[in-house]
This record gives C-alpha cells, structure tokens and sequence, in this order.
C-alpha cells in the first residue's frame, strides 16, 4: 500500500489529529535543540526540600554555591518568573563585565533604585544620558579631588572618635555605620549639609535603606509601609537638598562633590537641575556608606582574630608617618601597603554586594563557550564565590592579607569586590580611602579586644554585613602614634 493510499484512507478528524501531533513533535525537537545551546539548568528544589540547602544560614550564596559544585562555571536557575544565568569564575564573569551596553544592560535590573533615586537618574535615564551622569560621578570620587576628601575624612575621624571615653565597650557596626555616614555627608554634601541638616538626613536615610529590600528588587512599587517611608523620606530629602543647592548657587564655591554636580554640564550644555543633583547625591551616598560600613567592621573583627597581623599593622603606621613627618598625605595612606591589603582581604573574605547583574538584550543572546544565553535572560557575578574558588586563591577561606603582595588576584577578574571591566565601582578609591583612613587613625589610638566570636553573614538585605552582636572592648592608648 502506498503512502498515498494509506492516507486517502483517513478521516477529516484523523488529518487534523496528525496535525497536531506533528506540530507538538516540532516544537518539542526544536525546543530541546534550542536548550541543548542554554546553559546547564541547576534545579534547586529538590535540595531545598531534602534540607541540604538552608537559605536561611546561607542565604542566596549557598544556592550559588551548590550550582557551581555541580554544574561548573556556568549554570542557570528559574526564580518565579525570572531566569538567571550565573557565571562564576573569572573566565566566566569577564562575559558580564565585558559585555557593552547594547549587549547586556544594567538598567533593567537596577530598576529597583529608581524609587530611591528618581525618575531620570542612572538606570531610569536613557542610556546616553546615564553614562554622562556617571561620568559627573566619577569625576567627584576620583583624581584631585581625593587628596580634599581624604583630610574631611581624616578631620571627621578625629572628632569622632576625640569624643570617646579613656576607655569602654561599643559595637562596631553600629560605629562605623555612624561614622561612614558623617564622613560620606562632608565629602560628598558639603559643610552646609553636614552641619545643619545632618540629624535630619541620616533620620530619612535610614528610611531610604530599609526601603530597599528583596522584594523591592522583585517589586519596586509594592505597597509596604517600608516603601510608604521611603517614598516620604525621598521626597524629604529631595527638598532639603534643593534648599542647599539653591544657596550654593547664589554663595561662592565649595570643594567639595555638590559643588561638582553644580559645576557640570551635559553635552547639550544643560546644567543639573537641583532634582537631578539631589537624586545623584543619593546615588553616591548610597554606593559607599554601606559597603564602607561593612568592610570596616570586617576589618576589625578579622583584625583582631589574628593579633600577629594587627601587629605589624601598628609598626606600618609608626613607619609610614615617620616618613612622612607624621602627614595623613594622599601620599601616606598610599604607603600603608599591609592596611589596604588588609582592606581588601576582608573584601574577598566578605563582599558586601552578593550578587553583579546586568540584562541581556542582544537579540541572538550571549555566546559562551558551547552555550547561549538568550535575550531577556538575567546574568550574574557573585564575588563571595568567586573569591573562594581554590585555583585562583589559594586557601580560600583563610584571612591572608600577604596573598596581595604574593600576586594572588592578579588578573582582571579575580577580584570583583567593586565589579570589573566597563562598569567597575566609580567610589572604589573614596571607599578605599574612607575604610583606611578610619583604620589608621584607629590603629595608632586605641587598642582592641573582641567580645563576641566572629558572626556569620546577615542575608536578609539587599547589601550583605555581619550578623548579629559585633561588640568590642576599647581602651586608649598610652602613647598614641602621631
């Protein structure tokens, strides 16, 4: 019987049941040859479930982790609607931060910063306009105007720190969470600011952070009362500034960051106006206040769980101002090479940002090795898994402040604490800077004992710090370093 036989045989219900079986034998063949070309998928369920994954100690990490044990470099999971593709390892990564803007963008996942920021700030700005906003900011957190933020952080630190008793008991977060945001508001909002308004904006600020949350990264917009107080606090703020702003305008200048805003121009010659100002200046403040914070508590929890190297952090200190007359130089703090080792080690150790996004938009995806990564799918790096992979650190999870001057994490992308490639941390330097000068002057004054056992990671934000009670006992010492 021929084909042609066989099928003249056939009923009009028959034809269009093979229709469709023919259809679904397609989609299903083409399907699974357009997934062979994805990246391996790591199903977190089942381990979820078995109790061999608890978010709760581990947060988003230990998942991270988990698929890069079984699944290697790169991996993908389903989280509700979303699908992410993490890359782990600088290999891998270096596609993330490669990647050019009309491949992977930032602005769709950062979208979250929006109701913090404003309308038209950063990534709610066209992409244009974003990288010359960006450009303002470095400009303020980098080259010359170092050396200015550099002697209000040092004068800053002295005054608080003048304040304390001969000796006593305190928590060191909650110190250096202060201390991080009077200096970040004399660097980068001014005197005005700092002096009259102060109590005021760190009152609202709290409220602009506690209204950035997990689920804000998911829902922006959700009605919380979190989001409720942000959304006041913002709009508090924003007027706050614009009353500075519009007084600097009219007095002569000031050096420091809102002076730099003021002064800049677009490439279509517009000035600022005070909104987008504003919105900048929480843009900054936000991108070093609690990474600053957090890296100086890890520096002295590690610090001074290891005596040997607080030690020699105290003879570096006697060295370096000896040479330098006993000056806090721009050219000083360069010198404390153990210090911003130190600094850094606790970085690797404990970023304070889990996870680098970016959005693929490139419509044939990103190619990686034998795998595609399709548009509309969410990228990330995650620096404290990347910086415990044993071929690239050695000991991994040792602190080992000596690994920088061995040339451990040499390559690009090692050491992705601030990010890397195209869009790398603008406030590295200021941040460096900030958590150094804090430290010296710490180092040289006051000696240390630690009361609690090193906490464990908080996962519950956004920005990732210890867990729990950091207590410390202090006492003035009898000969400080000058």
């Amino acid at each position: 019987m021929t084909a042609l036989a066989f099928l003249s045989g056939w009923s009009a219900a028959s034809y269009a049941l093979a229709v469709v079986v023919l259809v679904v034998v397609l989609f299903f063949v083409l399907t699974s040859l357009r997934e062979r070309n994805r990246p391996p998928n790591f199903n977190y369920l089942m381990p979820l479930l078995l109790g061999k994954l608890n978010m709760k100690t581990t947060g988003p990490i230990g998942l991270v982790r988990m698929g890069y044990e079984k699944c290697g470099e790169i991996f993908s999971v389903r989280v509700l609607h979303k699908r992410i593709t993490f890359l782990i390892g600088p290999e891998a990564q270096a596609v993330l931060f490669n990647a050019k803007d009309d491949v992977a963008e930032q602005a769709e996942v950062y979208k979250f910063t929006v109701p913090v920021f404003g309308p038209n700030i950063l990534y709610d700005a066209p992409q244009k306009r974003m990288a010359q906003q960006l450009k303002f900011i470095k400009h303020g957190l980098s080259g010359p105007a170092m050396g200015i933020h550099g002697q209000k952080i040092v004068a800053e630190t002295e005054q608080y720190f003048g304040a304390w008793a001969q000796e006593g008991e305190v928590q060191l977060n909650e110190v250096f969470n202060e201390l991080t945001i009077l200096t970040a508001s004399r660097c980068l909002l001014g005197n005005d600011i700092r002096e009259r308004m102060h109590k005021q904006v760190a009152k609202y600020y709290l409220d602009l952070d506690h209204g950035m949350t997990p689920l804000t990264f998911f829902w922006p917009t959700c009605p919380t009362e979190t989001h409720k107080k942000r959304d006041i606090a913002r709009d508090a703020v924003i007027k706050l500034f614009s009353e500075a702003i519009e007084k600097r305008r009219q007095g002569p200048p000031q050096d420091d960051f809102m002076q730099i805003l003021i002064d800049s121009k677009y490439t279509d010659g517009k000035i600022l106006n005070n909104t987008e100002i504003g919105g900048l200046l929480l843009a900054a403040l936000f991108g070093g206040q609690h990474t600053s914070s957090i890296t100086a508590t890890w520096v002295g929890l590690l610090t001074h769980t290891h005596p040997e190297i607080i030690t020699r952090l105290v003879e570096e200190q006697k060295r370096v101002l000896k040479e330098s007359g006993g000056k806090l130089t721009w050219d000083a703090f360069s010198n404390m090479t153990l210090l911003q080792n130190t600094v850094k080690e606790a970085l690797r150790l404990y970023p304070p940002l889990l996870m680098l996004m970016r959005y693929v938009i490139e419509p044939a995806g990103i190619a990686y090795k034998n795998y595609v990564i399709p548009k509309g799918e969410i990228i990330i790096a995650a620096p404290p898994v990347a910086h415990r992979i044993p071929e690239v650190f050695k000991n991994p999870d040792k602190f080992d402040p000596d690994r920088w001057t061995r040339g451990e994490g040499e390559g690009k992308m090692d050491f992705v604490s601030f990010g890397a490639g195209r869009h790398a941390c603008l406030g590295q330097k200021f941040g460096m800077l900030q958590v150094s000068s804090i430290w010296s002057y710490l180092l040289r004054h006051f000696d240390f004992e630690l009361i609690d056992p090193l906490p464990l990671v908080d996962y519950s934000g956004l920005v990732a710090g210890p867990a729990g009670r950091c207590r410390a006992r202090y006492r003035r010492k009898k000969q400080p370093i000058v």
